[in-house]
């Protein structure tokens, strides 16, 4: 093949990875999703202070767990995040193995 050749695959490759995966990172682009952040509110089941977060819903017969990041945001009393509290947590599907929270507001205690 000649270097134009693979140069053009190159190119072909990162541009259908971005039109296939909207939240796709690779090197020097970073392409963020514009869809709004998804919410859900319920009872924490499970919790690991930087780590993860479960969050049970009445209506559903699974508990949804998402993943914390530094940079996650709470709102109210952070440390009375505990099982049993009710929260709304705001989360994104950055294709990881699971949802990335970005905003976490404690409703009660």
């Amino acid at each position: 093949m000649r270097p134009a050749s693979i140069v053009a695959f190159g190119v072909a490759f990162l541009a259908l990875s971005a039109v296939a995966d909207k939240s796709a990172m690779f090197v020097g682009l970073s392409l963020v999703s514009r869809d709004p952040p998804w919410s859900v509110t319920g009872t924490i089941t499970d919790w690991h202070a930087g780590e993860s977060i479960a969050v049970g819903r009445d209506h559903y017969p699974q508990d949804l767990t998402m993943t914390l990041r530094p940079h996650t945001v709470y709102e109210g009393d952070a440390s009375t995040i505990k099982v049993g509290v009710r929260v709304t947590v705001w989360c994104r599907n950055v294709s990881e193995r699971r949802m990335v929270v970005e905003k976490v507001r404690v409703l009660d205690r």
